[in-house]
């Protein structure tokens, strides 16, 4: 375990914080989310390369880029990083930018010399043709997924728009499909209320440090709007 850091409009990991524990702790994996939820923060390429390039080499790193594609549409990092580095695992899933949750297909990126990675993948996490066809049409269907995409970053406008500048508030940066946002507590139980009336459900945090915030997922236009425009009637009564 090991903190993030609230810095201005976003979270953050402290990467030498990040390289001292794992030194002094010696793991046999080190696990890094990018985006991470519910934060919505992300790892630069260059932060990832400075992380590898000073712990030891026998500590696999597991990249969860479960979320990645949501802003980003560059790759081309992932390929120096895992040919420099063969402790470096990079993993992504259909289950998030492509809304297939169900099919239980994911992709990854490794280094050299780390066939068991493959042997236990064939063995406990097999798919089946059907599957393989339906991700393999989702990965070809790059327009249809950038719109969406385009509506989400709608969403983060529109919420820094409305709520950003309101007492109380604060809208986090968010590279995810999914936003961050402070909120005055005392708002809490109206604002369940009314959006149980709109038949909406949104994540009410309770995690240490996040208890005056909610995780929003990024859905359609009018569903952002309506959640919203629910926010500031609550506001105004």
């Amino acid at each position: 375990m090991y903190p993030l850091h609230e810095k201005e409009d976003t979270f953050a990991y402290d990467i030498d914080e990040v390289i001292e524990y794992t030194n002094r702790v010696h793991p046999r994996m080190l696990l890094l989310a990018s985006p991470n939820n519910p934060t919505g923060n992300g790892l630069t390429p260059e932060e990832i390369g400075r992380i590898m390039e000073n712990i030891p080499s026998d500590t696999m790193v597991l990249i969860d880029e479960a979320y990645a594609s949501f802003i980003s549409t560059d790759t081309a990092y992932i390929a120096p990083l895992v040919n420099k580095y063969s402790n470096l695992i990079i993993s992504r899933t259909l289950s998030k930018f492509y809304g297939l949750p169900g099919l239980r297909v994911g992709f990854g990126f490794i280094g050299k010399g780390h066939d068991q990675f493959e042997s236990y993948i064939n063995k406990y996490l097999g798919y089946n043709r059907f599957s393989e066809a339906v991700a393999l049409a989702a990965l070809d269907s790059d327009e249809h997924y950038r719109k969406v995409a385009d509506d989400m970053e709608w969403g983060r406008q529109l919420y820094k728009k409305e709520l950003g500048n309101l007492p109380g508030f604060k809208v986090y940066k968010s590279v995810a499909n999914f936003i961050l946002i402070k909120y005055p507590l005392e708002i809490k139980d109206a604002l369940m209320e009314a959006l149980k009336v709109q038949d909406y459900k949104i994540k009410f945090m309770s995690d240490k440090g996040l208890e005056s915030c909610l995780r929003i997922t990024l859905g359609r236009k009018e569903q952002t709007q309506t959640v919203v425009d629910t926010i500031l009637k609550v506001l105004k009564k």
